[in-house]
């Protein structure tokens, strides 16, 4: 046999045996390496018992591919590593090492994570982890039936859903929640909806061209009347409505100082409630229509949402037994305030101060929200940017050891007005200007918590009476320990809040109901106060005007 064919030959039966060896050495590797694991347990938040059906999804690290893994990721089809929980509420999912775990996604129906969102997201290491324990809880949901005077069940009425929610210390509605409409029976059902405070407002129109509603449950047309239901996890709380017909108008009006071209959006506001109203803007931007609108008081608003800076405008209308006259609603630019601080007691200016406005009117939802930010320059002035026609909280941080001695803003007629007192107000015409003195020095409180747990932070509420006002700052104290330093002199009231629990602190009337459990300081220049302060029970800071009447399940 030739020389050539003998090599071809070898060559194959060493390439065989190579394939043949390489085979076996996958297989051992594949028996002996180990696969990533994630197990754990789903459990139903409410009644701590385990949770069967619940998805759970696993992230693998794409990162050697060039992704960045982000922690605001939601599941994707991508994601193929999931499991479904058992009878037990038990998972196990395993995965290639190669490519590491990062998150896991837990979701089941009628369930949500512990700060309302639909989906649990779990951090997990590289490896995966064991005995995984996730949460869900359940949500509520409020049925009813809605009928005219003589029971007779209404159909088309919608049923909204109004969420109570405490953030940053102040009161705040989520208008339209939830809705559902009421079927041929007058029956409604709210749901899924988070546990949580909610007012009901009903209302619908008839095909007679006559209105029912807006009613609040269990039967008043002010907010302020209302009962709030307090749905608690996976309960059912029943509502009925009463409802009587009544005829509907419309508000006319012109708009002024609008460009032809220009885009513009009316909004109805009854209080601080948006109503969903059909709205028309006529040809040129000269005029407008509000349709099916009840009897009672009103703000228009007129805005355009397109532009940079936003033009806003409103205007007050009250429909009595007739069409109103027709309303005039002339829009402004949003303006820039200047400002400029003012340190006294102090050689040098002070730096990295920061001035905040905070809107206290009830404004439209705008690409641009008028909440505006400002840093102090050397010169010491600040310039607040975009602020719509409507009233604001000013607030200013410092650094430690000074303390406001007063905000005051200057019209151009010569006229002044107290911030701390009366809040900030921004009219048509030109803005005002405003002036902050800050004082070197001020005093401070050190104190103690009793009845805190070592490993919580507490808030501290140090509130302070200046006239018919009471100014409000919060800290935190740690192991039962806190320190309030940069107050100016005078008479302080101080609260222990239960952490986790959302408290509406800025409520004068809710510190008032919180006295029993207030302490006390009076502050001097340069010295420090000691104090003690009870914690409040939960209980008691969730509701502390009045406790939420429960509607029968």
């Amino acid at each position: 046999m030739p020389a050539a064919p003998r090599r071809y030959i070898i060559w194959r039966m060493l390439r065989w045996a190579t394939l043949v060896l390489l085979h076996t050495a996958l297989q051992v590797a594949a028996q002996t390496t180990p696969n990533g694991v994630v197990s754990g347990t789903v459990v139903n938040a409410a009644n701590g018992e385990p949770l069967a059906g619940a998805l759970v999804v696993l992230r693998v690290s794409y990162a050697s591919y060039g992704f960045r893994d982000r922690a605001g990721d939601r599941p994707s089809p991508g994601d193929m590593a999931r499991a479904v929980t058992d009878e037990s509420g038990n998972f196990t999912i395993q995965f290639d090492p190669a490519l590491p775990a990062t998150r896991l996604f837990v979701s089941h129906e009628g369930f949500r994570s512990a700060d309302n969102r639909e989906i649990v997201t779990v951090p997990l290491l590289s490896a995966g982890g064991r005995n995984v324990s996730v949460a869900l809880v359940p949500q509520s949901a409020i049925q009813g039936q809605v009928a005219d005077g003589e029971g007779i069940p209404l159909k088309g009425v919608v049923v909204r859903a109004i969420r109570i929610e405490v953030q940053d210390g102040r009161r705040l509605l989520r208008h339209n929640y939830g809705a559902a409409v009421s079927g041929a029976d007058g029956t409604y059902r709210l749901a899924p909806l988070a546990p949580g405070s909610y007012y009901l407002e009903a209302s619908g129109a008839g095909a007679d061209g006559r209105g029912y509603g807006p009613l609040y449950f269990p039967g008043t047309v002010e907010q302020s009347a209302a009962h709030a239901l307090q749905a608690r996890a996976g309960e059912t709380i029943a509502a009925d409505f009463e409802l009587s017909p009544h005829p509907l108008y419309k508000i006319r009006g012109a708009l002024n100082n609008v460009p032809p071209m220009r885009h513009v959006v009316l909004r109805l506001l009854r209080g601080d409630e948006p109503l969903s109203n059909a709205t028309h803007v006529g040809a040129g931007n000269k005029s407008f229509e509000i349709e099916s609108v009840p009897p009672g008081s009103y703000v228009v608003q007129a805005f355009t949402p397109d532009t940079i800076p936003t033009e806003f405008g409103e205007a007050a209308v009250t429909v009595g037994d007739r069409d109103p006259a027709a309303v005039q609603i002339a829009l402004n630019s949003a303006v820039d305030v200047r400002g400029r601080i003012e340190v006294v007691g102090g050689r040098r200016p002070a730096r990295f101060v920061y001035v905040s406005a905070t809107p206290l009117t009830s404004f439209p939802p705008l690409r641009i929200p008028p909440i505006s930010r400002a840093m102090m320059i050397a010169d010491g002035s600040f310039l607040l940017r975009n602020l719509l026609p409507g009233k604001y909280e000013l607030s200013v941080r410092l650094l430690p050891g000074s303390y406001i001695e007063s905000m005051i803003a200057s019209s151009p007629g010569g006229a002044t007005a107290d911030i701390q007192q009366d809040g900030l107000v921004i009219g048509p015409g030109r803005p005002p200007e405003l002036k902050i003195a800050i004082r070197r020095g001020g005093g401070e409180i050190d104190g103690t918590v009793e009845g805190a747990e070592r490993s919580d932070a507490v808030p501290i509420v140090v509130a302070r009476k200046s006239g018919t006002t009471r100014s409000v700052t919060l800290v935190s104290a740690e192991r039962g320990r806190f320190l309030a330093s940069g107050l100016a002199p005078g008479d302080y009231d101080l609260y222990a809040l239960p952490p986790s629990t959302p408290v509406e602190y800025r409520n004068p009337d809710v510190l008032d109901a919180l006295r029993q459990f207030a302490g006390h300081a009076e502050v001097r220049d340069g010295l420090t106060e000691a104090v003690t302060l009870r914690l409040v029970p939960a209980n008691i800071a969730s509701h502390p005007l009045r406790e939420l009447p429960r509607a029968a399940n």
